[in-house]
């Protein structure tokens, strides 16, 4: 089995958005240690977008610049070390404002799906030709901005005119519906890899773009209900390095998955780290391709550190690859 572990670049999308310090730079750190001590590479899809408005903004204000500046210079290094740099878009971002002290966040363009086609192709091509340019990389893949990736035909139209082969963000099984996300992927390929044109949820063998989409496996009420009760005591080891918060989760989602049994992503974040050996289990069983499994630098934890590492030093049978290579 192949192995992806991919990292969404981001900082957080609440009322506050964190510092490039503790969202980003030092937590990515620490990931690097565990990499750097097994061998492999990460998949990074960098929130381009957040980057092209700091861009934008950088001469009006030295915070911003050096925002700029740091990120430039991680990235950079992280594309040295051999880390494989892909495109991530929040375009809600582009619409955004900074008041001087913080970031007052867009809510009525959290999906490109929010935006008319020229515009949203606008802040898709920038996006993505800025990233290119800091790193010196073609960038060939993408993960959209909370999953959102429908209707498949805008989709198609961003990805054919930016030659992005690749997209990473079908959440299978799972469907959400807020003002900041929609999807319906109930209908998405149990695979590890497939071929898709005009419905990402439908494979086609002759489609001109590979879907590699999140391993998803199913989850107990109880899990939900254990991972709620980390939160309340709120155990040092289960604090998260970044500095923000996050878009809040829907009350018609929340009451659902401590309910009923439902579909998780497997990942490295925080609490929901507990089962990733679980989910790499079920991928085995179920003779799963690529096992791609999500993270974001800014919802680790001591504790899903820890987990990670374990998890890295537990694996015999598998290789780890960067979603690049897929293609190779």
């Amino acid at each position: 089995m192949k192995a992806i572990v991919s990292l969404d670049y981001e900082m957080f999308l609440g009322t506050e958005t964190g510092s490039v310090n503790k969202c980003l730079i030092e937590p990515l750190g620490r990931l690097l240690k565990i990499s750097d001590k097994y061998n492999f590479k990460y998949t990074i899809f960098v929130d381009a977008t957040y980057l092209f408005k700091l861009k934008e903004e950088k001469s009006k204000n030295e915070i911003l610049k050096q925002d700029y500046e740091n990120i430039c210079k991680n990235i950079q290094f992280l594309n040295n070390q051999g880390h494989c740099l892909q495109l991530h878009i929040h375009p809600h971002w582009y619409y955004s404002v900074f008041d001087g002290a913080k970031w007052i966040q867009d809510t009525e363009h959290y999906k490109l799906s929010d935006i008319d086609i020229e515009s949203a192709n606008y802040i898709f091509n920038q996006s993505k030709l800025l990233l290119e340019k800091i790193i010196d990389e073609k960038i060939i893949a993408y993960r959209a901005g909370g999953f959102s990736t429908q209707p498949t035909s805008i989709l198609k139209t961003l990805l054919f005119n930016n030659e992005i082969k690749i997209d990473s963000s079908v959440y299978r099984g799972s469907i959400y519906h807020s003002k900041q996300q929609d999807y319906d992927y109930s209908n998405a390929p149990n695979k590890g890899c497939y071929y898709f044109d005009e419905d990402i949820c439908c494979e086609n063998k002759d489609g001109q773009f590979l879907e590699v989409p999140l391993f998803t496996f199913e989850v107990s009420p109880y899990f939900y209900w254990k991972l709620a009760l980390t939160k309340i005591l709120n155990n040092k080891k289960h604090q998260i390095l970044g500095d923000g918060n996050s878009i809040e989760t829907t009350k018609e989602s929340i009451k659902e998955r401590l309910t009923k049994k439902s579909n998780m992503f497997a990942t490295i974040d925080g609490y929901k780290s507990s089962i990733l050996n679980n989910a790499y289990t079920i991928a085995k069983k179920k003779n799963i391709s690529v096992f791609n499994v999500i993270g974001h630098p800014k919802l680790q934890t001591p504790y899903s550190l820890d987990k990670f590492e374990k998890f890295c030093a537990s694996l015999k049978d598998i290789e780890f690859i960067t979603i690049t290579e897929l293609l190779k």
